[in-house]
């Protein structure tokens, strides 16, 4: 039985959905169906209700749940009692935050926490939201930097981590100006002459974030290129 299957079986007890499941596993909606089929032929009786939509868990999946979340949750924490025994001089906190974050606000966090604690020793890993969420999750990081919004859910549930707000941003557009200093464009633009736009990737965070904005107050854009991994 692989421990895998375990965390996709919660996933997908959480959205009761193979495909927003499989994008929070990080795998393809084929494997991820493959490895809950695994895991039911471990158990020995199936655990999902595919007819239903959205899915819904069997009476066996209810009964399992708990008991997969259990031993998830003691295998961290045997390995977090493992990892604190270790002597000072091996240990390393580890900080999961995706790249505009790494880059903007943890590098510079990291320098200031190095000359309050000459002995701590930090490892960073960086990639996007979906992967940096999965780390802390799964034990491998301690951290998790990361931007939050009350309309744009994180892929984890919330509820078994501790949250500290270490400061505020704000998303305002930008663009550079013409010959007399004043905008180039101005918001909203016109249907005949759209505002030309520099977007995040679809399903980055800050891609979320946009078209929230662009929701609720509708703009007359244009896409003119797109950043898969921004900086800003």
């Amino acid at each position: 039985m692989d421990i895998a299957w375990l965390l996709d079986f919660i996933a997908l007890s959480r959205t009761l959905n193979f495909t927003r499941a499989a994008e929070d596993r990080h795998v393809t909606q084929s494997a991820f169906s493959r490895r809950i089929k695994a895991l039911e032929r471990w158990v020995g009786t199936p655990l999902i209700d595919r007819s239903a939509y959205p899915v819904r868990l069997l009476p066996a999946g209810d009964d399992f749940l708990p008991v997969a979340q259990t031993a998830i949750d003691d295998l961290h924490g045997v390995r977090s009692d493992l990892r604190s025994r270790m002597p000072e001089g091996g240990k390393f906190q580890t900080f999961a935050a995706p790249h505009a974050v790494s880059t903007h606000h943890l590098a510079p966090l990291l320098r200031t926490l190095e000359g309050k604690l000459a002995a701590v020793r930090t490892r960073v890993f960086s990639d996007d939201l979906h992967s940096c969420s999965s780390q802390l999750v799964e034990g491998n990081a301690e951290f998790l930097l990361c931007y939050r919004h009350p309309d744009v859910m994180l892929t984890l549930d919330e509820s078994r981590f501790d949250r500290i707000d270490i400061d505020r941003d704000c998303l305002l557009p930008v663009c550079v100006p013409d010959a007399s200093g004043a905008p180039s464009w101005t918001l909203p633009g016109r249907r005949d002459a759209p505002v030309p736009l520099l977007a995040y990737a679809p399903g980055s965070y800050f891609g979320a974030l946009v078209e929230l904005a662009l929701q609720r107050r509708p703009a007359h854009v244009k896409v003119r290129h797109m950043d898969a991994f921004p900086t800003h």
